[in-house]
């Protein structure tokens, strides 16, 4: 029976592949198409494990209460909201990152530490993940139940490919969110608003 506290299920003490999210529970995260792709992961891979951090306590109560109908309870932890140390514990310990978001159009943040932490990602492929992500960083699947059960097998049954994924998404952060990235941007738009500002105003 679910509880509300920390450590809902056993996933926390198995020695199976993990899968993490990070973020807000909303609807439109994707969390409830996670759950219900989890039951289909299990039939192939019954050790495998999944974390959710973050939301409100109603969230993640009606989440807990979602993993019980499924009966997928004892290998699921809903944890509710961590402080970043911890996130970032927790993400050393996964096997793959998950980003399941069935909507909206904005980059989620959590990207940036997906891509930096040297582990597989496995997201949906709708606008807000494919304007950041594309093939050669992350496994871009379709936003169902189906689409991510399919994803997370891959994942799970091609270590070499899960790996060269991870080392690419690796590179490609450092790249686009490194100090000398952020520099180049900054002076980027720099040189814009200079150069709005002399067709404003033209000497």
């Amino acid at each position: 029976m679910a509880v509300d506290r920390p450590g809902f299920g056993s996933a926390s003490q198995g020695m199976g592949p993990l899968l993490l999210y990070t973020g807000t529970l909303e609807r439109y995260q994707g969390i409830e198409l996670l759950l219900e792709s989890a039951v289909m992961v299990r039939q192939r891979c019954p050790a495998v494990r999944y974390q959710i951090i973050g939301g409100r306590q109603d969230q993640v109560a009606a989440l807990r209460a979602l993993c019980c109908r499924l009966g997928i309870e004892e290998c699921v932890e809903i944890l509710g909201q961590r402080p970043p140390s911890e996130v970032a514990a927790y993400m050393k310990q996964a096997t793959i990152l998950v980003s399941p978001r069935c909507a909206g159009t904005n980059m989620p943040l959590k990207l940036a530490s997906y891509l930096h932490s040297g582990k597989p990602v496995l997201a949906t492929s709708i606008a807000a993940h494919t304007q950041v992500l594309n093939p050669e960083v992350a496994l871009l699947v379709p936003p169902t139940s189906q689409g991510l059960a399919a994803g997370t097998l891959l994942l799970l049954e091609n270590a070499t490919y899960a790996r060269a994924l991870a080392c690419a998404a690796k590179r490609f952060a450092a790249r686009r969110w490194s100090w000398s990235a952020f520099v180049r941007q900054q002076q980027r738009l720099y040189a814009d608003v200079v150069a709005a500002e002399m067709r404003r105003f033209p000497r």
